[in-house]
């Protein structure tokens, strides 16, 4: 029973930890909404806990303010193809990583294109993995 007690009260530190945690990322962006840098930061900060979609609006209004920054299109590609588990954003995902493939860019975000295209393949794989793994389980378990 002791166990069982203290596995529950680490849940409920764990989510007051989290509470907290969010309710100071939201603080941060009331002191520079502006700044995309810091917007950059809670995204993915965001990211880490779980929160996609508060995620991808921080990361949508990044686009918003820099567009002409090819992190800000990947940064939303990459979250895009991440989180989306029912295929729904496929045009768009194509669209954000055209752009920073071959858009023009200026000389301090040289070869952002490989670097995209690094990232973007591995979570692919790892997404097709995972997906044939859970295939796998699937078949074997019915």
């Amino acid at each position: 029973i002791s166990n069982e007690i203290h596995v529950s009260n680490s849940n409920s530190n764990s989510n007051e930890y989290e509470y907290f945690g969010l309710r100071i990322l939201t603080s941060v962006l009331e002191l520079g909404l502006e700044s995309p840098q810091l917007l950059r930061t809670v995204a993915y900060k965001l990211v880490e806990l779980g929160r996609h979609n508060l995620a991808e609006n921080i990361f949508r209004r990044t686009v918003n303010l820099r567009s002409d920054e090819p992190q800000s299109l990947r940064d939303l590609a990459l979250l895009l193809q991440e989180s989306n588990s029912e295929n729904k954003n496929l045009v768009e995902i194509s669209d954000l990583f055209k752009k920073v493939l071959f858009g023009k860019w200026d000389t301090r975000y040289a070869e952002i294109e490989v670097t995209t295209l690094h990232v973007g393949m591995h979570q692919l794989k790892l997404k097709s993995s995972a997906e044939l793994i859970e295939k796998a389980v699937r078949t074997f378990i019915l």
